[in-house]
């Protein structure tokens, strides 16, 4: 027998913002249908080395979670956007940190570091090596995966060959230096880490002179990451002195994570054409000044939600 939602838990029938909600994802998605065409007009150039690649992944990246934000945010689903707002300020900060100097080594050193992690990842799931065995034992004490026969993937050979055969590769080479040059000094070894860079996010928000950014925004969605924090702004106090807990796609906090995703996206957009799109001045600022009012009325809005 199946059970329907309860109402007043989970109003899956009944969107009482609609209208505001929509409005919402579609001003998100004028900037993300902004964003694809500087996507666009970058790959029309053809450049194939790697280093031109990997901040085009991540400036997708960032489009693809602000697009998934937008459809969470028209479907009354805030708390669960949020979650995805820490992603794509993590992506944000790394496309920052890519394209602030340095760039063909900071791309290279992504691969890399990628790599290693793959041969690693591959190295624990072989139960013929020394950490394959390890992983072995720890399965058969698992309640889950106990009873489960687990076997090596005859693919993976496929996958540590062309891991191995990347840091062989002549543009890769110094840059395999330069980790196992990093791996001696420092056991928390990020892909930024690489050429004398920040350890850590916090660091890296330093680098990128968004340190700020990071202390208001990165740790407060950070929040929505972790266990530890499921009862921050769901419980209520009531008059009486009695608690209640906030239903399920509460549009709550609606306005807020609008403005912030808008503002992150607005960060990235000017990044990415000013630095890889210089030529495109002139788009940008049609689009902008077009999107501009709409955007401001949108921060007036949020000002006078928050007196």
């Amino acid at each position: 027998m199946r059970y329907s939602a309860i109402e007043s838990i989970l109003p899956r029938l009944e969107n009482h913002k609609p209208e505001s909600l929509n409005n919402l994802s579609i001003l998100i998605d004028n900037a993300i249908d902004f964003g694809t065409n500087l996507l666009k007009w970058e790959l029309e150039k053809g450049q194939k080395d790697d280093e031109h690649i990997v901040p085009i992944l991540f400036f997708r990246n960032i489009l693809s979670v602000a697009d998934a934000i937008s459809i969470l945010i028209k479907n009354s689903s805030i708390d669960n956007s949020k979650s995805l707002v820490r992603v794509l300020i993590e992506s944000i900060f790394s496309l920052e940190y890519l394209l602030q100097e340095d760039t063909k080594n900071r791309s290279l050193a992504y691969f890399v570091w990628n790599a290693h992690k793959d041969l690693k990842f591959i190295e624990q799931i072989d139960f013929a090596t020394e950490t394959g065995k390890q992983l072995k034992s720890n399965i058969a004490k698992d309640k889950f995966t106990k009873d489960f026969e687990i076997k090596y993937p005859p693919e993976f050979d496929e996958g540590k060959k062309n891991a191995q055969e990347l840091l062989k590769l002549p543009n890769y080479v110094s840059v395999e230096v330069e980790y196992q040059r990093t791996l001696l000094k420092t056991k928390k070894l990020n892909w930024f880490t690489l050429f004398n860079g920040p350890q850590d996010f916090e660091q890296l928000s330093a680098k990128i002179n968004l340190n700020s950014f990071y202390q208001l925004h990165y740790r407060y969605y950070s929040k929505n990451i972790h266990s530890t924090s499921v009862h921050k702004g769901v419980l209520l106090t009531n008059e009486d002195g009695s608690g209640s807990i906030i239903q399920i796609r509460s549009w709550k906090d609606a306005i807020s994570t609008s403005v912030d995703t808008l503002n992150f996206l607005l960060l990235t957009l000017m990044t990415f054409q000013r630095k890889l799109l210089p030529e495109k001045n002139n788009d940008f600022m049609n689009w902008y000044l077009e999107f501009r009012n709409e955007y401001l009325n949108l921060l007036e809005i949020s000002k006078n939600q928050n007196k």
